[in-house]
């Protein structure tokens, strides 16, 4: 065995790729090649193996001839084809060898020319009773020559009825052979061969006959839609559908289905094209543009395995339109289409059939995926009855002159009342999302948002636009779940940058309360200028009855199944409002980030003499729990869902040197006090710190109020005072 050495570099700048993955190949086929690290093939090495931190590979390998790939971080080069690993006297005889091989064969074909090339050059003319003596004899009939068919037919005397002649003569002219492959059957006596080892010879027909091409079929009409239904409608001709199945052991129906190609074209149709269940569409950036108004879709039909890619759609009501039984493992693909100007929406989704208690389906237990699709100016972009539906690296851009008031550009709905818990589970992806809704007091469309959610909303890295100042990202409409197993509610952004509505508009907000709350909302690492709080409740739901409801119909808390977390925020973001603003008052209990409520108190006179000075706080630092009201300024009070929470004080007293007695106390709105643990520090002569910790109990809105006394001989002077309540039942 020859050392294969080299360094893994990239192909384009040789920039060095160490710790690149390097998958080794025998020559011409996906089967891994056996490596060694040693020349006696005693040390095995892994396939793929990586190169060193200096991008060098070493390896041996008994295979002789090898195809080798290098890929790093997603970047892969382009594959070094056919190394030998062999000394090169060996090579050399390999080499030599082939060429005696293929030497060998042209030999032979060219002696197989000779022995079927040597007609004779007198021909015998066609009639009864001729007799044909040799092999190399040729018979002349209107202007075409012929051979005998069978040597064992020799001599071979002619009857002159040339529907029994033509059987025992074979043509050898070309005129017969251009009408055989000019007929519908031609392919059939055409032969290929794929180069390369191990292959077969088959007729080209084998080749075309499970390929579909929009030009092979009969066109009719005024447009284009006769031909494009020829086209469909030959699909299933050439589909077959099984059910899978091993040992009795049931998997779920495959199919094979041709793959179906148009050309690049500007197509036009006046009626819907029925897409069959099982399809694999391939555009070539080919233009469909309906003609038949706005109430007729382009792509509908029932969708089991649907992909199509490379197609822009035009006008219409739903450009893509399916729908199923709420069918187990369908899949539907769409690649870089682009959806335009449609009267309904871009794409639409709708179940159909019924569960066995006769309940209506609505939703599907489908996978549908878009990829680099843009949806532009259309009056609405996806409704969505997908259990999951991604859009990935694509363009949604709405216009005010095809959106009507008061709509969603998506809506992501059903649910079934057989099944409450299967919701629709929508993740928008890198995508850019535009909105031109015109200007505020000008021409500005009301009320309309991207997503009107009644499942589960995540969007993550993907820009909802500022572009007349942004509307409204995310209208919550969805019920909570109230029955095992309790799937969410959710509407989650992650990294995204918001523009969530004009200032002034009561609509600007990240997501909207309209009658109902998920179950979880989560915004993370978002940007972007919110004009209005993160979460408004525009349908003004009484948020505490509301969880009332929830916690009788359940027998939950429902602290345990409500979460709200705010994290990690740009400025803009945090900048709009204090913290408690953001979010209704009422949800803070719910909130995951700090669960507390920070106040603060500076420069307060404590009289002397033992006296009670409650202490009256001034300023709220943060506020994510709602324990306190400045309206109240001494009360810190027991918040909605919460039964348990821990004080946490700290004063700093001016004592100026003097002896005297000071005591931190909370007592409860009966004046009851409460145990606490703390400690007192005499930083300097002048300062005492002073730090409690209270932890209480009670009902919803029961308060306690901090007091100070002490026994110095004169008033003394409260610097500071800080206090954190943080509800227990929301820790960890």
């Amino acid at each position: 065995m020859q050392p294969i050495q080299f360094f893994a570099a990239r192909a384009e700048d040789g920039a060095l790729l160490p710790d690149a993955t390097v998958d080794v190949f025998a020559h011409g086929t996906q089967d891994r090649a056996v490596l060694f690290s040693d020349s006696a093939g005693t040390v095995p090495l892994e396939n793929p193996l990586r190169a060193d931190a200096n991008a060098r590979v070493f390896f041996y390998s008994t295979t002789n001839r090898i195809d080798i790939r290098i890929s790093r971080y997603g970047y892969v080069a382009p594959m070094l084809l056919d190394i030998s690993t062999v000394d090169v006297a060996t090579a050399v005889e390999q080499v030599r060898g082939e060429i005696d091989q293929v030497l060998d064969q042209a030999r032979d074909d060219f002696e197989n020319l000779l022995q079927h090339s040597g007609y004779e050059t007198v021909f015998l003319a066609y009639a009864g009773g001729v007799v044909v003596q040799r092999q190399t004899q040729l018979v002349q009939r209107d202007g075409e020559l012929y051979r005998v068919a069978d040597q064992a037919t020799l001599p071979l005397t002619l009857t002159g009825t040339w529907s029994i002649d033509n059987l025992k003569l074979l043509a050898v002219g070309d005129i017969s052979l251009r009408q055989v492959l000019m007929s519908a059957l031609g392919a059939q006596n055409i032969s290929i061969q794929i180069p390369g080892a191990n292959t077969v010879v088959r007729s080209l027909y084998s080749k075309v006959q499970r390929e579909i091409e929009f030009a092979g079929y009969v066109a009719g009409g005024a447009d284009d839609t006769v031909q494009f239904k020829n086209m469909l409608a030959d699909i299933p001709n050439k589909t077959t559908s099984r059910l899978i199945t091993i040992g009795g052991l049931k998997s779920s129906y495959s199919a094979t289905t041709p793959r179906v190609i148009v050309r690049s074209a500007d197509l036009r149709i006046s009626d819907e094209l029925a897409i069959p269940p099982y399809v694999n569409l391939e555009g070539e950036e080919v233009l469909i543009t309906q003609n038949g108004g706005v109430m007729k879709d382009i792509f509908a039909g029932v969708a089991y395995q649907w992909k199509i890619q490379g197609f822009n759609f035009v006008g219409g009501r739903n450009p893509i339109n399916f729908h199923n039984d709420n069918i187990n493992s369908a899949m539907v693909e769409i690649m870089d289409c682009d959806i335009m100007l449609a009267d309904g929406f871009a794409i639409n989704t709708f179940a159909t059939g019924a569960d066995a208690l006769g309940n209506a389906w609505s939703h599907l237990s489908t996978e549908c995926n878009l990829h680099k699709v843009r949806i532009l100016s259309c009056k609405q972009a996806i409704n969505n009855a997908c259990d999951h539906m991604s859009v990935n690296q694509s363009w949604i851009q709405q216009d005010k002159s095809n959106m009507a008031p008061s709509t969603a550009a998506i809506i992501n709905k059903g649910t079934s009342p057989s099944d409450p818990n299967a919701l629709t589970r929508l993740h928008i992806k890198d995508t850019f999302m535009i909105p031109n809704m015109g200007t505020v007091g000008v021409d500005r469309v009301p009320n309309v948002r991207w997503v009107d959610n009644y499942g589960s909303f995540t969007a993550s890295h993907t820009r909802f636009g500022g572009e007349s100042g942004g509307m409204q990202i995310v209208a919550h409409i969805g019920a909570p779940n109230t029955q095992f197993p309790w799937n969410s509610t959710e509407v989650q952004l992650f990294h995204c940058f918001l523009f969530a509505g004009p200032d002034g508009l009561p609509d600007s907000c990240v997501m909207a309360i309209q009658g109902h709350i998920p179950n979880r909302f989560e915004m993370r690492g978002c940007t972007g200028p919110v004009s209005g709080p993160i979460i408004a409740n525009l349908s003004s739901t009484n948020i505490p009855a509301y969880m009332a409801a929830f916690e009788a119909a359940t027998g939950r808390k429902a602290y345990e199944y409500f979460k709200i977390l705010i994290d990690d925020v740009s400025h803009d973001l945090n900048a709009y409002t204090p913290q408690r603003q953001i979010i209704p008052a009422s949800l803070l209990p719910y909130s995951l980030r700090g669960r507390s409520t920070k106040i603060r108190k500076t420069n307060q006179s404590i009289s002397n003499g033992l006296a009670i000075n409650l202490i009256s706080f001034a300023t709220i630092t943060e506020d994510n729990v709602g324990a306190f009201s400045l309206t109240n300024p001494t009360r810190l009070v027991m918040p909605n869902g919460c039964s348990k929470m821990t004080i946490t004080v700290s004063v700093i007293m001016a004592v100026d040197g003097a002896a005297k007695y000071i005591a931190v106390e909370l007592v409860d709105s009966g004046g009851t006090y409460v145990d606490g643990e703390g400690e007192a520090k005499g930083v300097n002569p002048d300062k005492d710190r002073i730090k409690t910790v209270f932890k209480v109990s009670g009902a919803p809105g029961q308060y306690w109020q901090l007091r100070i006394r002490h026994n110095a001989a004169a008033a003394l002077n409260m610097d500071d005072c800080q206090v954190d309540i943080s509800p227990n039942d929301y820790q960890g």
